[in-house]
């Protein structure tokens, strides 16, 4: 496996020639639910070691224009990649949304220790912004209907 060189933070190695390979060796319109690869047939195709920052950039970004371009969720587990069906992308969609939630919770308990009397004044707009964000958040996340939400159909 090659080692890629260090490069500053701006300007760095371009993703788009191994993402380009990642995308023609497993092509979107061949997808089926289920395994598409493992980490050592994604490593060997892009040339990089598997623990390697460039494998986690370059991964990231081919399921990141995969996900863009077609909708299709690339999941990772259990050292293989693999196609989310529906079912999946539902409950990976929720797992997502609760996980925000939860930030959104400890965030608005970090802001509800923070002293006020301590901050400037611009700074004490800012965390009467982060508490009413915060409560908005919170509040519509207890919700049980969303009248902006789109109609299913059959």
């Amino acid at each position: 496996m090659k080692t890629t060189p260090s490069k500053p933070i701006f300007g760095g190695v371009p993703t788009a020639p191994d993402v380009r390979a990642l995308r023609e060796e497993y092509p979107e319109s061949e997808m089926e639910p289920g395994d598409i690869a493992t980490y050592e047939e994604v490593a060997a195709l892009i040339d990089v070691e598997i623990d390697s920052h460039r494998y986690e950039t370059v991964t990231g970004k081919w399921r990141d224009c995969v996900f863009a371009d077609t909708g299709i969720v690339i999941g990772r587990s259990r050292g293989r990649f693999y196609m989310l069906s529906e079912s999946e992308k539902l409950q990976h969609a929720g797992g997502k949304i609760r996980s925000g939630v939860r930030s959104v919770r400890k965030g608005g308990r970090v802001a509800a220790v923070v002293d006020a009397a301590a901050l400037t004044s611009e700074e004490r707009k800012r965390l009467q912004h982060t508490h009413n964000r915060t409560a908005a958040l919170l509040l519509a996340a207890r919700l049980r209907k969303h009248p902006e939400a789109p109609k299913l159909t059959e």
